[in-house]
């Protein structure tokens, strides 16, 4: 009677032991992965940038300078050559393309290499730093 009384009371313990283990739950960590493109781009200049209100006409592309300098970068408008274009900080161009289809071609130095992307006419697009990717990135500022 004494193993099987001894044996409970260590099952007993053992179970209060984990029960006390499971109060101490850890602390919450933050999600990882993408939290929002535009917040990485957020610089102090982005707070006195004020998107501009007017439509983007159908047959352009709106890109703003959300960076803290001026940016350079290169579009394709159908036309036999690149069009070499510079943004000052907190500013937005809107880029026509009549030519085009559907798409503008970009490119530009992302700080490590040479990036050129496509980007759909009649939306606004966000050019600035991430911190996060430590690079200028392009993007969506849907």
């Amino acid at each position: 009677m004494t193993k099987a009384w001894a044996s409970g009371l260590g099952l007993m313990l053992l179970g209060l032991g984990n029960l006390a283990f499971a109060e101490d739950s850890p602390t919450p960590r933050r999600p990882i992965g993408p939290q929002g493109r535009t917040l990485e781009l957020q610089t102090p200049a982005q707070e006195i940038i004020q998107l501009p209100t007017r439509p983007i006409s159908p047959d352009s592309i709106r890109i703003q300078n959300v960076g803290d300098r001026t940016l350079v970068f290169s579009y394709w408008d159908a036309d036999p050559s690149w069009k070499v274009i510079s943004i000052n900080a907190g500013s937005a161009l809107d880029l026509a393309c009549k030519k085009c289809v559907g798409q503008v071609s970009i490119a530009f130095n992302n700080g490590k290499a040479l990036k050129e992307t496509k980007v759909s006419i009649g939306n606004s697009y966000l050019l600035g730093w991430s911190d996060s990717g430590g690079v200028w990135e392009l993007t969506s500022s849907r």
